[in-house]
């Protein structure tokens, strides 16, 4: 059989997305890099991927300062409990135009005690606008589940469950065959931290279900929200 190269099917991948990939690391120095996976990136910031190269201060600087220091929290939170990061906000990309983001990270602790997050970005300017936002994340969800080794779910804006993939469960140590619809993202996680099920949480059980909440409703509520964890 022959051996699969887990870098090249993940840009391969990548490359099919419908919005941008990247991988974001915070050194243990605290020193921030980017790697593009995939050309959407050039179509979110404005720029050749060239020009995104590995330092992301360009791309900080495109955030609307009202939008920054939220940003910028909600990736200390998630590198601190490794909860999954997530985020709504507002970028002037490199060609003047103005832009409404929404992006998924899942992060993974790096040996040496910095974060490494695989990102995914979509730019939901015109759905924003057309408040057809449910549509277009619906969309990107089939898309994404179905080819992605990772776990995604989709909540409604109750926080209720409406759709998830088999390794949502898995991550979360969820029976298979358990009807899951309905059930609130905040059950979800008292469960799975009863349980212990998920790594690195153990100990610190209120802290991780807080973050995550934090993290899962620093959006607007009004829009649905969608989940995405990672075993990359």
């Amino acid at each position: 059989m022959m051996e699969i190269d887990q870098e090249e099917l993940l840009e391969t991948f990548a490359e099919n997305l419908p919005g941008a990939a990247f991988v974001f690391e915070v050194d243990g120095e605290q020193r921030q890099t980017i790697r593009p996976l995939n050309s959407g990136c050039e179509k979110i910031w404005g720029l050749p991927v060239t020009q995104i190269g590995t330092d992301p201060k360009q791309l900080w600087a495109m955030v609307n300062p009202d939008d920054l220091e939220k940003l910028q929290m909600s990736v200390e939170i998630s590198a601190t409990t490794l909860a999954v990061w997530e985020a709504r906000f507002r970028i002037t990309d490199g060609q003047g135009a103005n832009k409404h983001l929404l992006s998924r990270g899942t992060p993974k602790r790096m040996p040496d005690g910095g974060t490494r997050w695989l990102r995914f970005l979509f730019d939901v300017t015109a759905e924003t606008r057309t408040g057809q936002l449910f549509e277009v994340v619906t969309q990107q969800l089939n898309y994404i589940s179905s080819a992605i080794p990772d776990g995604f779910a989709l909540f409604d804006a109750q926080e209720q469950m409406v759709v998830c993939n088999k390794l949502f469960r898995r991550a979360y140590g969820i029976d298979p065959r358990r009807h899951l619809k309905g059930q609130s993202y905040r059950d979800i996680l008292l469960e799975a931290a009863n349980q212990k099920t998920i790594p690195g949480t153990i100990g610190c059980e209120k802290t991780w279900i807080r973050a995550a909440l934090d993290g899962f409703r620093s959006g607007n509520r009004t829009e649905t929200e969608l989940w995405a964890g990672s075993r990359w």
